[in-house]
């Protein structure tokens, strides 16, 4: 049957009907021509649907005995207990009334003492009246969803003058949604750079702005209290109020941002340096903005500049420089792992004085210990393990072919002609002796290009 021959049978109108259907209440099947066809199972199941409305039964109670998640005698024993709370609250209320209309005649003379009194008197013997707490959260719930929901909620000087519209569930979900992810992006790029790597920044954004929406709910309840305590000023306390409380959750946001930036440092930063969870493996020291092809891997040394780095003296400041870009003068010292990113240190002076940053932490005063070790960096170096990686391709494949049917030509860099075949015989020797540093230094007059070659089947 269509839908206007069920609207006829059950009396229920279209608008009912096409709601069951949203909530997945009712589930008729389509013809081929699109129109709905409903069969007697539906009819049958819309007159329940439309019994246990009548009783007050949720519609998610509903679903669950349509799913087969609930039973009838439990929704039902649910549905006794809700009305008979509901009804012992109504009867309390009535009580109330009628003892206020008895011997009440001017609402401002009404000796509302003795009646909360009264009221307290029966809730103490058990009987139940309306809750002011579900009066707050009904007010939350609209807050977040008629200034939030609607497209004017960015201008809080404009909603408490003019007559709020009825906000939309959707627009204020995602309005939170794109508020609470924003906060985590926000956190994320703050804290990004140097020794950050961990994911729980963006979390850490994203809880922090929930905070913030909740911290204006809290806010717009305080007032909506205070409007109930005053009604009389309400216009006025309410354009004050709505202001006030952007205001303040503006400005939380604002401090909230610009401690994550570092530009507002409220207490000092206490912690030690932070080292990955991982043996270190070698250590560099190079001017900003270079690259060396030698770092030191002597573990002895580089446990001795670990040490001398925990004896330096904290600051107490934050390091505000993200990356190398941000201290132009630095240098750069960094100790490398196996798997982890590396830990890096900015080394920088400031009045004559030295000082050792780390990168989202903490400074500290480089110690004359630190700089001693330091000044002797270039007696401990050695070539990188890449670098020596790269002779040991070089001089142990066949034919030149660092990998399969790529192959390396090494050309005189002022000549411009190959002498691979010349510069592997005149340094094999070397290779042998694993005397990388000749060869490395050697390899500064050559450059190396490499060349696809075709690979016999």
């Amino acid at each position: 049957m269509l839908r206007k021959e069920l609207e006829e049978k059950t009396g229920v109108n279209k608008e009912n009907i096409r709601f069951y259907e949203k909530e997945g209440l009712l589930m008729p099947e389509r013809s081929p021509n699109g129109y709905r066809n409903y069969s007697e199972e539906d009819e049958k199941k819309l007159k329940r649907i439309v019994l246990l409305r009548k009783l007050g039964v949720p519609v998610a109670a509903i679903r669950e005995l349509l799913e087969g998640d609930a039973n009838l005698s439990d929704v039902i024993s649910q549905q006794i207990q809700d009305l008979t709370m509901q009804r012992e609250q109504l009867l309390a209320a009535i009580q109330v009334c009628e003892m206020i209309r008895r011997e009440e005649n001017d609402f401002a003379f009404m000796d509302e003492e003795k009646y909360l009194k009264e009221i307290k008197e029966l809730e103490q013997n058990g009987k139940v009246f309306h809750s002011l707490v579900e009066d707050v959260m009904d007010h939350a719930k609209d807050t977040l969803v008629n200034e939030l929901g609607q497209f004017h909620w960015w201008n809080p000087l404009i909603i408490p003058v003019r007559k709020k519209g009825k906000g939309n569930v959707v627009f204020s979900v995602l309005f939170i949604l794109w508020f609470v992810v924003y906060g985590g992006f926000v956190c994320r790029n703050a804290m990004s750079g140097w020794n950050v790597y961990e994911n729980h920044r963006f979390l850490q954004g994203s809880v922090s702005f929930a905070m913030l929406v909740v911290l204006w709910v809290v806010l717009k309840t305080i007032v909506y209290l205070w409007v109930r305590k005053k009604p009389a000023a309400s216009k006025r306390i309410n354009q004050i109020g709505s202001v006030a409380c952007s205001l303040v959750v503006l400005a939380t946001m604002a401090v909230m941002i610009c401690i994550w930036y570092k530009i507002i440092q409220p207490f000092p930063y206490e912690g030690g340096f932070v080292y990955r969870d991982a043996s270190i493996t070698s250590m560099e020291i190079r001017k900003n903005g270079e690259y060396s092809h030698y770092d030191v891997q002597d573990e002895d040394y580089i446990q001795q500049v670990k040490s001398a780095l925990d004896r330096c003296e904290p600051t107490g400041v934050y390091c505000a420089a993200r990356t190398e870009f941000d201290l132009p003068d630095c240098k750069i010292l960094q100790f490398q792992y196996d798997e982890q990113a590396p830990t890096t240190l900015f080394v920088y002076e400031v009045d004559g004085n030295m000082y050792v940053a780390e990168p989202n932490f903490g400074v500290v005063h480089a110690g004359e210990e630190l700089l001693e070790l330091i000044g002797a960096y270039e007696a401990h170096i050695v070539l990188k393990k890449a670098v020596v990686a790269e002779i040991r391709q070089l001089f142990e494949h066949d034919d030149n072919q660092i990998t399969e049917g790529v192959k390396v030509i090494l050309v005189d860099r002022e000549t411009g002609e190959d002498v691979t075949e010349e510069f592997l015989a005149d340094y094999r020797d070397a290779y042998e002796r694993q005397d990388y540093e000749t060869i490395w230094k050697a390899m500064e007059r050559v450059a190396a290009r490499f060349t696809t070659i075709q690979i016999d089947e």
